[in-house]
Order: structure tokens, then sequence, then C-alpha cells
């Protein structure tokens, strides 16, 4: 699987499990993450952090190109590919993208989107 076919594959709320021999399978039984939260500094960060993580998953951070923030969100402009995809095709385990959305406003267009990884999984 290259970053293009992954990117494909992981859309909002699809869960798959990325094997170690490169493979993939879509495990039926596990749900994705509900996350909202507005990311405006480090603080909404922490939180949405600690949100997944009490639903049994892990943000990734470290992969976005925002200028000057390095956190878990990324913009909705971004995509799956380089060094995210790269981590994990190379990390079997069970991932999920999610929307991040504002949790004052539901009804507001999402504010980024994050890839999460299952605790354990």
């Amino acid at each position: 699987m290259n970053a293009e076919q992954l990117s494909d594959l992981m859309d909002f709320d699809h869960v798959v499990k990325i094997h170690a021999d490169g493979t993939f399978s879509e495990p039926q039984e596990l749900y994705s993450p509900m996350l909202s939260g507005v990311r405006e500094d480090d603080f909404e960060d922490m939180a949405l952090i600690r949100e997944a993580r009490e639903q049994g998953w892990k943000l990734l951070t470290g992969h976005t190109g925002q200028y000057g923030y390095n956190g878990p969100v990324m913009h909705p402009s971004e995509t799956i590919g380089g060094g995210l995809a790269r981590r994990i095709l190379t990390s079997p385990g069970i991932y999920v993208t999610v929307v991040v959305t504002d949790g004052d406003d539901p009804d507001a267009d999402p504010v980024g989107w994050a890839v999460a990884r299952k605790i354990g999984g």
C-alpha cells in the first residue's frame, strides 16, 4: 500500500488495521472516538488528547504543516501523506481519521481533523 491508497482508505470515522506485512483489514467491532473542541492554543490540544485517551485512542502529533504548530489537529486542506503516511504504514496498528468540530457549535464547519491510533491495538 502506498500513501495515496492509504489516504483513500482512511475516510473519516473509518477504522482500519494496518498489518505488519503492509496489508490492511477493517475491524467492524471498533468505532471512531468522538472529539470536539477548537484548536486555539495548547490548552485545547490537551483537552482533545485527553478526550481521545478516555475513549481508548491516542492522537498522532507532529505531522501538520501549519507554521508554528506541532499538535494533533491537521488543517482541513491537509491530507494523509508524507511522514504521516510513512508513520502509519510502518507502525502496524489500528487507526482512524476523525473530524474535529467546535464543541460550542455542532453545526459549524469542522476546525480540522486528526489521526488516532487505538491504544493497545
